[in-house]
């Protein structure tokens, strides 16, 4: 399913451990915006305008909201790089929420493939980013 976006499912693994500890009705709405974040990959509500009614209103289903949050992640792929810094922008744009969530997916990804990604000075590299289908 999410070859599709070329997104590595051990990466989407690794976010929805973090951001819901792995539970699919997850709901939070104490964002300082006002905004809600919901289901496994906790997706904000300020998508919603982005992605329509009908995919919207699935949010609750977990194929769903694991599906838009690697779309999501792929537009950072696309706009950024494959880079955990790319990673960090799913939750945040402030630079140092970014590198501390980038830094906390990366504990979760070692922790669910057992050894950790490459990494280049205080940059992480690439993250798991499926090129070819099967993924």
């Amino acid at each position: 399913m999410y070859a599709e976006y070329g997104v590595s499912p051990d990466i989407l693994r690794a976010i929805a451990t973090v951001e819901s500890s792995m539970t699919p009705d997850a709901l939070n709405c104490g964002n300082r915006n006002g905004s809600c974040d919901y289901g496994l990959m906790q997706i904000n509500s300020l998508w919603e305008k982005y992605v329509g009614d009908e995919l919207w209103n699935g949010m609750a289903d977990p194929c769903t909201n694991v599906k838009l949050g690697a779309w999501i992640l792929a537009k950072n792929f696309h706009r950024r790089g494959a880079t955990w810094e790319s990673v960090g922008y799913y939750n945040s744009s402030r630079e140092k929420a970014r590198n501390r969530y980038a830094h906390k997916v990366r504990r979760a990804y070692v922790e669910i493939i057992g050894k950790p990604p490459p990494l280049t000075g205080n940059r992480y590299k690439r993250p798991p980013y499926a090129s070819q289908g099967g993924e």
